[in-house]
């Protein structure tokens, strides 16, 4: 019984952490979700909806598949497009300002 309540309370810190490090990771890339969920609403909405007729854009499953693959459009586009982007641009700014210093 004892070692059950002990295992209950660090499982629940490591799905704190897991979960903290999810929402984490969805704040860093929100600004990238902000800039390509428009994209991805259009594209589900007028191809895989409208043309294709895969799936019923505006019923509970369309909204969700909306919804989860703007999130990992955004995160796909922070990884890989904006922070390189943010880490190249800062060391060229800073090698520019050390040598006019």
């Amino acid at each position: 019984m004892i070692s059950t309540v002990a295992l209950e309370d660090v499982f629940s810190n490591v799905l704190e952490h897991k979960l903290w490090d999810i929402l984490s990771g969805m704040g860093d890339a929100s600004y990238a979700t902000y800039l390509t969920h428009w994209y991805v609403i259009v594209a589900f909405r007028k191809i895989a909806s409208g043309q294709l007729g895969l799936f019923d854009f505006y019923s509970n499953f369309g909204v969700t598949l909306t919804l989860l693959v703007s999130l990992l459009v955004g995160q796909l586009t922070y990884h890989f497009i904006d922070k390189p982007l943010h880490i190249s641009l800062k060391a060229f700014f800073t090698a520019k300002l050390a040598k006019h210093t």
